[in-house]
């Protein structure tokens, strides 16, 4: 391995020039970038014939031109390991459920997960069930990875002990990770310990055909919106191989891109709300769960099994405790207040996605929407969304994941435990990829999810009675962020024909539908108020811009209101109606106005307060809470939200999704009480399929973690004024904007 720093790598100060990147630039390096070739060809003349070459541009982003399929998959993997190489290791170790045993008893809760589901022994399963040709790209993948460490040990921490890393792992690690995003779609992310995410998932996509775009050229929009760390990392690439040239991201530890385009096409995902995971109440035959349980009128004992977890003390030294691990029929058994459950997940030991990396692969290579759909029949996505547009013009939502066909019940049946004392509901089949709700070139022009019901996905809309009750939400309204998907839809259908600048405003656009759903109306009834606050903060509402740009003066205002309204109408929608506690709170949230969601009017619906005194105490509460803090009620949003990420410390653009924003952030409390990003746009790509395809991306908080990168939040500042960067794909480009070359050899 050889690799070059080249010296004039653009600071960050002058890599910006507008929203979307001018191409110019590459003009302006064209003469630099022969210069370039002629200062590393030399020493590249004496090395070892490379096998691979990886080029990194500016941003940290590795190009990888590969003279095989295999080498470039080595080469993937020794990238992963210089950018994230510390959060790889970890990541590794917690699918291999040994987390706490190298990073301390933090991480029993998701070890113990992780050991109940099967998933370490699964890893195994999964890299001997892949085709030897593929296979072998593993096998390269994770060779890449130990080359780096072996040659870099100083630049790797505690995760050193772990090493090498194999097969199992990298397919240990994509369970785990498909296991987290099923759990946090169902109800059993609320029973399953220590697999939980800190924020929601979401996201939009959207994909324009030719006669919906001014250029006449189809359009991708991809916005996937995770947490900003950790398991939901995204790290950006280019491989380039024989028979492949594919930009776009993978998440961290993966040995295949997720969302990504090529020259004749492209895809994206947003987490969809589709039930592949189901808790079956079980009925034990005693108290002691020694004793079995009852099932098809006969008492069955529990397979069971105890492994021993290792958990490090902060003296370095281990202690042991013991994890009995029990498994019903229908799965794994996890006892909760006093009851004992079953879970039976999708994508595991059912429907096992052990050819996701592989499918995704052949998604990257696909160049016709022949192809591509080849792709999806595989059914190695558990879950997902999938949008999808080509250079042909055509394109394509599909609701994908592994469904599995139910006997009976609709989706609020399914929604709670079900009895499991019956083989009557354990579910084995899944449906297939032409059962799932699709749309391909829609008269619309367009298609389009916000991690919202399927229904909606195109207009006219799909009509939920060609499927089965269980399918999806029935309701519009059923899905967390329906204002934000109501919100893009109006946006489509706002123009005739978009541009890629539209399409760009639209993505980061930061206006409320909520406020402009409700804000009149919440002034009015403030102003009426007998509290001088309320008529106050009405005022300050009033001359609000409706959106969350930094300088906005009443979001913070209104984002406090909407939480305060939330918990309010909470308790009275449970008061009213017992029978609706167990269900989550976003299923009541249509009883909280006066107009409720209306599929004949689906994206002005529901509307107004059902209780407007109720909406007025909560403004009251929102601003002297605000006053508490030592706030006006007019503070600049920028001076509440921040965009934090080591040292830098920007004002943020952005707001909940609960609001209708369509760039939606999840916020936490930082140290000093305001607010910091820890969820958001992640990787986003705007692509128009022109000839030659041209498209702008971003990664918000950079293209590497490891400590002392300087790409690790090297692009929160393009993020913060929402800026994109051109995907550099010709060698030329990319030499133009080159920051070090790495030669793998023989």
């Amino acid at each position: 391995m050889l690799t070059y720093w080249i010296g004039f790598a653009l600071s960050a100060g002058q890599r910006s020039t507008g929203r979307l990147y001018s191409r110019r630039w590459l003009a302006l390096f064209a003469t630099i970038s022969l210069l370039v070739a002629w200062l590393i060809e030399p020493a590249s003349a004496s090395a070892p014939k490379a096998k691979a070459e990886i080029l990194w541009d500016a941003w940290g982003v590795p190009h990888i031109f590969a003279e095989d399929a295999e080498s470039a998959f080595r080469a993937f993997g020794w990238a992963q390991m210089r950018s994230h190489g510390d959060l790889v290791l970890r990541l590794y170790a917690q699918a291999r459920g040994r987390g706490a045993e190298f990073y301390g008893a933090d991480y029993l809760a998701a070890d113990q997960a992780t050991r109940l589901l099967g998933i370490p022994e699964r890893g195994m399963q999964w890299y001997l069930a892949q085709p030897p040709a593929f296979r072998r790209k593993i096998d390269a993948f994770v060779a890449g990875m130990n080359e780096y460490a072996r040659q870099n040990p100083d630049e790797l921490a505690a995760g050193r002990s772990l090493l090498p890393v194999t097969g199992a792992d990298v397919f240990a690690h994509i369970g785990r990770v498909m296991a987290l995003f099923v759990a946090a779609s169902s109800e059993c992310g609320a029973i399953l310990p220590g697999l939980k995410l800190d924020a929601q998932p979401g996201g939009h996509g959207w994909a324009v055909a030719p006669a919906h775009s001014v250029s006449g050229n189809a359009m991708l929009l991809a916005s996937p919106s995770l947490p900003w760390g950790d398991l939901q990392t995204f790290y950006e690439a280019h491989i380039v191989a024989p028979g492949v040239d594919v930009y776009g991201a993978a998440l961290v530890g993966f040995p295949t891109l997720a969302i990504a385009f090529n020259d004749t096409l492209g895809w994206t995902h947003t987490l969809n709300p589709i039930d592949v995971c189901d808790l079956y109440l079980l009925s034990p035959a005693a108290a002691s769960l020694d004793a079995g349980y009852k099932f098809d009128g006969q008492l069955r004992a529990f397979e069971t099994v105890t492994q021993t977890i290792k958990i490090a003390r902060p003296d370095g030294s281990l202690r042991a405790e013991p994890f009995v691990i029990r498994r019903a029929v229908q799965g794994p058994v996890i006892t909760q207040g006093g009851q004992s459950f079953a879970m039976r997940m999708a994508g595991q030991e059912q429907f096992p996605v052990a050819g996701l990396a592989e499918q995704w692969w052949e998604m990257g290579k696909a160049r016709t929407l022949a192809e591509f759909q080849a792709a999806l029949r595989r059914m190695q996505l558990p879950i997902f969304t999938v949008i999808y547009a080509d250079r042909d013009g055509q394109i394509l939502s599909l609701f994908a994941g592994n469904l599995s066909v139910r006997a009976r019940g609709d989706l609020a049946f399914w929604a709670l435990p079900a009895p499991g004392d019956t083989s009557a509901l354990v579910w084995t089949q899944a449906h297939t990829y032409d059962e799932l709700p699709k749309a391909i070139n829609p008269p619309s022009g367009w298609v389009q999810n916000a991690s919202g019901v399927p229904w909606y996905m195109t207009l006219p809309a799909l009509d939920p009675a060609d499927y089965p009750d269980y399918m999806a939400p029935r309701l519009m309204t059923d899905a967390r962020h329906f204002l934000r998907e109501q919100r893009g839809i109006k946006m489509l259908l706002a123009q005739n024909k978009l541009t890629v600048d539209q399409l760009l405003a639209a993505t980061n656009s930061t206006r409320s539908e909520l406020a402009d759903r409700l804000l009149d109306k919440l002034i009015v009834a403030a102003r009426q108020s007998d509290s001088g606050t309320a008529r106050q903060a009405a005022d300050v509402l009033a001359r609000w811009d409706r959106q969350a740009e930094a300088e906005s003066k009443g979001m913070a205002l209104f984002a406090l209101w909407y939480q305060h309204w939330v918990a309010l109408m909470s308790m009275r929608v449970s008061a009213a109606n017992p029978m609706l506690t167990p269900i989550p709170t976003l299923l009541s949230r249509a009883l909280f106005y006066d107009t409720r969601w209306d599929p004949a009017d689906p994206l002005n619906t529901p509307t107004g307060f059902l209780i407007p005194s109720m909406a007025v105490q909560a403004l009251e509460t929102a601003a002297l809470q605000l006053q508490r803090m030592g706030l006006a009620l007019d503070v600049a949003w920028g001076d509440v939200a921040r965009f934090r990420r080591g040292p830098i410390d920007l004002p943020a653009t952005g707001g909940s999704g609960d609001l209708g924003i369509l760039r939606a952030m999840d916020f936490a409390p930082g140290a000093d009480g305001r607010l910091q990003v820890v969820a958001g746009p992640s990787y986003v790509a705007l692509v128009e399929f022109g000839d030659p395809v041209r498209a702008w991306v971003l990664t918000a908080y950079g293209n590497a973690s490891q400590p002392n990168s300087p790409h690790d939040g090297d692009q929160l500042r393009l993020a913060a004024q929402k800026e994109m960067r051109p995907a550099l794909r010709t060698r030329a480009a990319i030499l133009a904007h080159l920051e070090a070359r790495t030669l793998l050899g023989e």
